[in-house]
C-alpha cells in the first residue's frame, strides 16, 4: 500500500473516530450508571425484605443486614462476616437514607442505611467488587463497540469517497469528450477555410473558381458560426441565463426534415421511416439544432464523390448522434411502436 493510501486511510480513521468517541463516552457513562443502579436496586430489595421481616414477620432472613439502635444493641437479621463502620453510619441512617463505602480484608463494600423507627435503622451491605466486575465487562463491550463503529464509519466514508470520485470522474470525462467533440466540430470548417483559401491563392484562377472557393469558405464559416452559437447557448443554459421551455419533439420527423432540406449537389441523405421517438425540447433550440444537424449530416458525406449516396439507415444510431451533438436533452419518453399504417398517438 502506498504512502498516499495509508495517509488517506489514517485521515478517514481519525474522522470516523470522532463520532465513535462521542458514542463511546455516552455508552461508558451510561454503563457506569446502570451498574450503580443495579447495586442500589439490590440494596433496596434487601432493605425491603428486612422491613417486611420486621413488620409482619414474613420474609426470609437477609444475610448482611442488621437492625441497629442508636442507644441499644445491634441485631443481625442474617448471617454475615462483615462489620459495617457503625461510627458515623448509624447516626445518619436513623435520620435519612445514607450510604458509606468501606474496605475490609482487602475487599470493598457499600453499606446502605434506612430509618426504621425512632432511633433505629436497617443497614445492609453490598459488595463493590461485583460492581467493578460489571463495570469492567461494560467497558470492554463499549471499547468493542467503539472499534467496530470506527471501522464501519471508515468503510462508509471510503465508499462515499469512491462514489463521489466516480461521479466526478465521469463528469470530467464527459466534459473532456464534449470539448473534444466541440474542437472537432470547429476544426473541420476551419480546415475547409484554410484549404479553400490556400488553394485559391496558390495560383491565378478564373472568376468562377474564385467564386466557388469563396462559397466554400462562406459555407464553412457559417458552420463554424453555428457551432460557436450553440456553445454560447449552452453556456447561457448552464449559467441559468436562458429559461428553457420544453415541448414535445419528434426526432424521426426531425431526421426526415434534415434529409429533405439537403441542398448539397451530388449528395443524397436518406432517412428511412421508423418508429416515432418523442423528446422534450425548447422551441428556439430546435431551429438551431435543425441547422446544426443538417450541417453535420452533410459533413458525414463530405468524403464521398459526386453522385454517391450516403444513407442514414440506422435511425436509432443517427438519433443518438443528434442527441449527443445537438442542443436536445436525452429522450424523456419513447412512443410505443405502432402497427404499419397507424398514425402517431
Amino acid at each position: 500500500m502506498s504512502t498516499r493510501n495509508i495517509l488517506r486511510l489514517a485521515v478517514l480513521t481519525v474522522v470516523a473516530a470522532v463520532p465513535s468517541l462521542a458514542v463511546g463516552a455516552i455508552a461508558w457513562r451510561h454503563g457506569d450508571d446502570l451498574a450503580e443502579q443495579r447495586l442500589e436496586r439490590q440494596a433496596d430489595e434487601s432493605l425491603d425484605n428486612a422491613m417486611r421481616l420486621l413488620g409482619t414477620g414474613e420474609g426470609t432472613p437477609v444475610d448482611g443486614t442488621w437492625l441497629a439502635d442508636s442507644e441499644g444493641p445491634i441485631r443481625s437479621l442474617g448471617v454475615s462476616e462483615i462489620t459495617p463502620p457503625w461510627q458515623g453510619l448509624l447516626s445518619e441512617a436513623v435520620q435519612y437514607p445514607t450510604r458509606r463505602d468501606f474496605s475490609e480484608n482487602g475487599r470493598n463494600f457499600a453499606a446502605f442505611g434506612r430509618p426504621w423507627s425512632d432511633g433505629q435503622a436497617i443497614v445492609t451491605v453490598a459488595e463493590l467488587d461485583r460492581l467493578q466486575s460489571d463495570r469492567s465487562g461494560t467497558h470492554q463491550r463499549v471499547l468493542i463497540l467503539m472499534v467496530g463503529l470506527t471501522l464501519a464509519v471508515t468503510a462508509l466514508l471510503e465508499v462515499l469517497r469512491r462514489i463521489i470520485l466516480a461521479r466526478t470522474g465521469g463528469r470530467i470525462g464527459r466534459q473532456r469528450a464534449f470539448l473534444a467533440d466541440a474542437a472537432h466540430e470547429m476544426r473541420t470548417p476551419l480546415a475547409i477555410i484554410q484549404a479553400s483559401s490556400s488553394q485559391a491563392l496558390a495560383r491565378p484562377r478564373t472568376s468562377e473558381e474564385y467564386v466557388r472557393a469563396l462559397a466554400e469558405v462562406r459555407s464553412a464559416a457559417e458552420r463554424a458560426s453555428t457551432g460557436v452559437s450553440q456553445l454560447l447557448e449552452l453556456a447561457r443554459l448552464e449559467a441559468g441565463q436562458v429559461t428553457v421551455r420544453l415541448a414535445p419533439l419528434r426526432l424521426d420527423l426531425l431526421s426526415e426534415e434534415v434529409a429533405a432540406s439537403n441542398t448539397t449537389e451530388g449528395v443524397t441523405i436518406e432517412a428511412p421511416a421508423g418508429s416515432p421517438v418523442l423528446v422534450d425540447a425548447d422551441a428556439p433550440l430546435r431551429v438551431q439544432h435543425r441547422h446544426g444537424a443538417h450541417a453535420r449530416a452533410q459533413g458525414l458525406t463530405a468524403g464521398h464523390g459526386a453522385g454517391q449516396r450516403a444513407a442514414l439507415r440506422a435511425l436509432p444510431r443517427a438519433r443518438k448522434r443528434l442527441l449527443q451533438h445537438g442542443a436536445l436533452p436525452h429522450p424523456a419518453r419513447r412512443a410505443p411502436r405502432q402497427r404499419p399504417g397507424a398514425g402517431p398517438r
